[in-house]
């Protein structure tokens, strides 16, 4: 690729434009750049070159992945390595890092900042293609830390030898989704170029053609076949493996062997090393009397142990490398087969040269290097992978899998799993299939798939486990782990019959507890699924294990968990009963982490009662239990949860600012799910579809991947919702039946309500009848199910609309008055206002036109309040054909310009609460509270909380009286 040279450097042929875009990139301002580049071609096509050729002049580090993988993470300990040559603050954080010793992630990291902190750099990464899974899967990681900073991550692979499941595909793919990724290219070159490279050389347009033709518009393929010619060779030989052997067949008999040894130990190799492996090979057949077989022969070996005179213009490696006394052979040195490289090791011209020479040796001798290699690396100490990639090469199986064992738990020591998994997967395919053995080398590989989120793997190895453990405590810890992998892939009916496996297994191992533990884990997740019954019934036998175990802190969860199931399946005075006895167990108890689960089951049960007062105060009960006892995860679960109790309640701002919270931390799904679910469904309401549709994706995926049955139905409905404001009345339909249908296959009977009011109204509008009354018939079920006031409210709403779509409007007045007046009562404004919307369309139709135009008036008025642009569209279209004009829209604006949320703060303030006060009551944090109190002053042109309140007072905001 080089043939053409000027006196300053290295010209390229054909390689302006990927020249030009990487040079680009280096010189870009970090923060408009992305901040890693890779470089891809097939081999030989000339991507170092290009990276040497713009990097010149930037300080670099660099690391190369070897054809034998070796320790963990080695590409980028070798960057760091030279790191510490620049930083001297990286020398602490590596003080024991060998030549090829252990790095695990957390130093990585650490090294990682201090490097990168000393100033601009690139760090090239060559050859990604034989890089180390894990490596590859810290780079976005890496790629994160180095964003708009002055540091450039350029890698190279070859692309001819990615097969479909090499993690660095998945890695690309990472960054490029995140945008951290810019990409060149290099293609072979065009027959041009070819002839520009050879324009130096005195070769006739028929030679150059052959070895356009021969090279495939390689540039290294083209300098190997020229630099044949330029030997002196006849013929263009047939390709780079012909060019690299008419080199090597012009070697002595002393340089070859050693040559081969070299091409055994890797494209970098040290030089004392492969003369030694050379040496001892050699003799080792030479004393077995096979030495005809070696090309070198005796008299070679010889050569090979003096040294010709004047050898070494490579440096020989570190005093005791075991060089056997002689010296490097000079004609390798100078016939551009071997260059030299820092730190006394040596280096093939190029990878392909390299692959040339071992592909030439002889079977048995490959073997025979490869072995004494092992033997070497071993007795130096060398990283047990790098031993077991040569006696795999050497067919040595037995030795092979012992060392790919010991390879797999240095890579577990520095959490290189996927690393692990690699050594333990070959391992396993050497293995015996009825050694004893197999199992623990099975549970090995299943670990490492687990710590990788290989389920699928998992799910693969640990029912091999589970059928093969003879001992029932192995055997039913095998069974949960295989139901955390099903469950991991949303395969519940699989999950939940591991669960019981596991359960089974426990209670034969003398472990009722851990059965127990199971049960009222798949119970929970029945729970979520809304299949009550099923719930129930395996919760009947959790209680008789935990019983058997004599544990108070299963006991009272289980009965937690039982009354909440009956009060979801409608018998909530008996579900609220059972509740808060358990509740009162715990904390008789001080079981602060089951009363923290219990104080959510009571709030979670009244809400199912109807009671949402009682079910908001149980959740701010809840919310500062688990705020006081630090139980994070039951606490982020009551503040999601008491937004869809917010929402029903009109308490949107609430609702959203809670949801915010939630979503900003890195909690469990359920949780997310909620509020992702119900602050999008907020946005949607309100008209906003860009910002809601994103997060009722989320909420939708997740929810369909836990089984959570409330989110997939709320999701639904938010989605159904968008597709109804922006014209897609068949998208919103398809959504509203899915609803119906996914309802059919639940025992869910309240977060199914509100849903089935809008579908039997959208229904009704179209002039669906069949699935209007399909949606009533669904409510009567609920409301005979479990007597809910909301759900006889809902129920009434319905047969509004299926009397409307049946053509009598004065039935359905009367049902959608009625439904409007109850809602009402049940302080649900979201619910009542949809009633007198559509009471207002009855009775308007039913020719009541003034008090069509009231009921619409007060309809309207309840969207306003809301900010709910999705109902203030509805019945404001509706007065438009009664020829009313909506009126302008009521300002929302409270004293002093302070938003609803900012009074609700400020009106707390003036009541004397602190800011932690006032974020257990509102269920935000005291961050949060703070930035609304801050921007009230600001907007209140105040400078403290005081005058802030007496301002408030002038405006008629009512709270604490504030003395002069």
């Amino acid at each position: 690729m080089t043939l053409v040279r000027e006196a300053d450097g290295m010209t390229l042929v054909g390689r302006d434009a990927p020249q030009e875009a990487l040079r680009a990139l280096l010189l870009a301002i970090p923060a408009d750049r992305p901040p890693v580049v890779l470089v891809s071609g097939e081999a030989g096509v000339g991507k170092t070159t290009l990276v040497d050729s713009v990097v010149s002049g930037f300080p670099a580090l660099r690391g190369r992945a070897g054809e034998w993988k070796a320790a963990a993470y080695d590409v980028l300990a070798q960057v760091l390595r030279q790191g510490t040559d620049r930083s001297p603050g990286l020398a602490p954080v590596l003080p024991e890092l060998g030549p090829a010793g252990p790095l695990d992630r957390s130093r990585l990291a650490a090294a990682v900042r201090t490097a990168l902190a000393s100033g601009p750099a690139v760090v090239v990464l060559d050859d990604l293609q034989w890089a180390d899974d894990d490596t590859l899967d810290l780079l976005p990681a890496l790629a994160d830390a180095v964003r708009g900073s002055p540091v450039l991550l350029v890698g190279c692979y070859r692309s001819d030898e990615l097969p479909r499941g090499h993690r660095l595909r998945g890695m690309r793919a990472e960054l490029r989704r995140r945008g951290l990724l810019a990409e060149v290219t290099l293609a072979p070159l065009d027959r041009v170029a070819v002839r520009e490279m050879l324009a130096g050389l005195e070769l006739g347009p028929a030679v150059a053609d052959a070895i356009a033709d021969r090279a495939e518009g390689v540039p290294f393929a083209v300098e190997e076949l020229a630099a044949a010619l330029a030997d002196g060779d006849t013929g263009v030989p047939d390709g780079i493996r012909e060019a690299v052997l008419l080199r090597t067949g012009r070697l002595s008999p002393a340089s070859l062997p050693v040559l081969e040894a070299a091409a055994v130990l890797g494209t970098e190799f040290d030089p004392d090393a492969a003369l030694a492996l050379a040496l001892s090979v050699s003799l080792s057949v030479s004393l077995s009397g096979t030495a005809a077989d070696i090309a070198a022969g005796p008299a070679g070996m010889a050569d090979i142990a003096a040294g010709p005179p004047g050898a070494a213009d490579i440096p020989a490696g570190p005093a005791g490398g075991g060089g056997g006394g002689g010296g490097w052979p000079e004609e390798l040195a100078g016939g551009g087969l071997v260059t030299a490289v820092t730190g006394g090791r040596a280096s093939f011209r190029h990878a392909l040269t390299r692959d040339a020479v071992y592909a030439d040796i002889p079977w048995s001798r490959r073997r025979a290097l490869h072995r004494a290699a092992a033997a070497r690396l071993e007795s130096a100490g060398a990283p047990a992978a790098l031993v077991a990639a040569h006696l795999l090469a050497a067919h040595e199986l037995d030795r092979a899998r012992s060392a790919l064992l010991t390879a797999a738990d240095g890579f577990r020591q520095v959490h290189a799993y996927r690393d692990a998994a690699g050594a333990l997967r070959t391992a396993l395919d050497l293995w015996p299939a009825e050694d004893a053995g197999r199992l623990a080398v099975v549970d090995g590989l299943a670990q490492c798939a687990e710590m990788c989120s290989d389920h699928a793997e998992s799910v693969v190895l640990l029912t091999e486990l589970a059928n093969g453990c003879a001992s029932p405590p192995d055997r039913a810890g095998a069974y949960r782990r295989l139901a955390l992998a099903h469950e991991l892939l949303g395969q519940w009916d699989r999950a939940l019959a591991a669960r019981e496996a596991a359960a089974l297994a426990f209670v034969a191992a003398g472990l009722p507890a851990e059965s127990a533990a199971d049960r009222l884990a798949a119970a929970n997740h029945l729970r979520s699924a809304a299949s009550f019954r099923a719930a129930l019934d395996v919760l009947d036998l959790a209680r008789c294990d935990a019983d058997a175990a004599d544990r108070t802190d299963l006991s009272v969860r289980i009965e937690g968990q039982r009354g909440n199931l009956l009060a979801r399946a409608g018998r909530t005075a008996e579900g609220v009963r059972i509740v808060r006895a358990a509740l009162d167990r715990a904390l008789a108890a001080e079981l602060t982490g089951p009363a923290a689960e219990i104080y959510q089951r009571l709030a979670d049960a009244l809400e199912h009662s109807g009671d949402h007062r009682a079910a908001r105060t149980a959740y701010a009960s809840a919310y500062q239990f688990c705020d006081l006892h630090d139980q994070d995860g039951a606490g982020l679960l009551c503040r999601a949860c008491v937004t869809a109790v917010l929402f029903s309640c009109g308490e949107w701002d609430r609702a959203a600012d809670i949801c915010r919270e939630v979503l900003d931390t890195d909690g469990p799904p359920h949780p997310r799910a909620v509020a992702a679910g119900i602050l999008g469904l907020v946005h949607a309401m309100r008209g906003a579809p860009a910002r809601a549709r994103p997060w009722l994706l989320e909420s939708r995926s997740i929810a369909t991947r836990t089984e959570l049955v409330p989110m997939e139905l709320l999701s639904a409905w938010g989605l159904a919702v968008l597709d109804d404001q922006a014209g897609r009345p068949g998208d919103a339909a398809g959504h509203a039946g899915a609803i119906l249908d996914r309802w059919r296959r639940t025992e869910e009977s309240h977060y199914t309500v509100p849903v089935l009011q809008w579908a039997s109204t959208f229904f009704a509008t179209a002039g669906a009848g069949p699935q209007t009354r399909a949606c009533a018939a669904a409510l009567a079920a609920i409301a005979g199910r479990t007597a809910q006031p909301e759900a006889r409210a809902a129920l009434t709403h319905a047969l509004g609309e299926a009397a409307l779509a049946d053509g009598d409007p004065a039935t359905a007045a009367a049902e959608l008055t009625a439904a409007a007046t109850q809602f009402a009562a049940l302080d649900l404004p979201v619910a009542a206002l949809q009633a007198q919307h559509r009471a207002g369309v009855a009775l308007a139709r039913g020719g009541d036109r003034s008090a069509a135009v009231a009921m619409l008036r007060t309809a309207l008025s309840g969207a306003q309040r809301l900010h709910a642009d999705y109902f203030c569209a509805a019945v404001s279209a509706e007065l438009a054909a009664l020829g009313e004009a909506p009126g302008r829209r009521r300002s929302h604006s409270n004293p002093g310009g302070l938003s609803g949320r900012e009074t609700e703060v400020m009106r707390l303030v003036a009541m004397g609460c602190t800011s932690k006060q006032i974020a257990t009551e509102l269920f935000l944090s005291p961050r949060t509270v703070e930035m609304h109190v801050q921007n009230s002053l600001v907007k209140l042109g105040c400078r403290t909380r005081t005058e802030a309140v007496r301002h408030l007072a002038e405006l008629g905001v009512p709270g604490r009286t504030v003395p002069a």
